[in-house]
């Protein structure tokens, strides 16, 4: 399957190779968050305006707020390990560019 967002639109899609349909997977990933978002095996973690988020692909109401949007940002662009135990995020600010990775524990 291939993943997608839509400029200006909420939601996830998918098109599915196998018949060539388009779905909508995550309903409520956020309009604003259509490049700010990061998908790997189950797991999907975007930004959006209070911070990153991740969840389970297929679990509606399984989204928990990591980590509380920082002040300041111009960017923020999200990613997840393949297995859900990482996240990785790139700030973006007037002068420079901040990486970080964190891990989650049970």
């Amino acid at each position: 399957s291939i993943y997608f967002t839509k400029a200006g639109r909420a939601g996830l899609f998918r098109f599915r190779q196998d018949d060539g349909e388009v779905e909508t997977v995550l309903p409520d990933l956020p309009a604003s968050s259509w490049n700010d978002w990061g998908l790997a095996g189950e797991f999907l973690a975007w930004s959006d305006e209070s911070g990153i988020w991740l969840g389970k692909l297929l679990q509606p109401g399984s989204a928990r707020l990591i980590h509380p949007r920082p002040s300041q940002v111009v960017g923020l662009s999200v990613g997840v390990s393949s297995d859900g135990s990482r996240l990785y995020a790139s700030y973006t600010d007037d002068v420079e560019i901040d990486l970080a990775t964190t891990e989650f524990r049970p």
